[in-house]
């Protein structure tokens, strides 16, 4: 398909090339991007599902270090908003660092051949970058 030249009017063809070509180009980076803007409520989530799970049961309460002297039911304590930074922390660092790492990566490619592209899309940038760094780990132990 030939690039068309933008005038002033636009057609509906036009229009839906440019839709095409965006969504052919965008597709594997928004699927990325809305799983990274799920993940942004992951502390308020581990608090919830603390607070709901674990803290608010009156069986379990006694046994929960740093619990006995708050009576409140329905209160969060202090343990259970460092549990729940823990697990934020954690999902950061597994989840969200490294596909921020694949995203950028893709996005940095400015080949506009997809031939010439170093990475075909997600699963190859995390297969080449696996594969890189054990090589490097491999070479660089002592």
């Amino acid at each position: 398909m030939r690039h068309h030249r933008w005038s002033v009017g636009w057609s509906w063809t036009q229009c839906e090339y440019c839709l095409s070509m965006l969504t052919e180009q965008q597709i594997h980076l928004e699927l990325w991007t809305n799983s990274i803007n799920s993940m942004l409520g992951s502390l308020t989530l581990y608090r919830r599902l603390l607070l709901e799970n674990v803290f608010s049961k009156s069986h379990l309460r006694p046994y929960l270090p740093f619990c006995r002297s708050q009576p409140d039911l329905k209160t969060l304590p202090s343990f259970g908003h460092g549990i729940a930074g823990i697990l934020a922390g954690t999902t950061v660092s597994f989840i969200a660092a490294p596909v921020e790492h694949i995203k950028a990566r893709l996005q940095v490619q400015y080949a506009a051949d997809k031939t010439k592209r170093m990475y075909s899309g997600p699963i190859d940038c995390l297969r080449k970058i696996v594969c890189s760094s054990a090589i490097i780990s491999m070479t660089t132990s002592s």
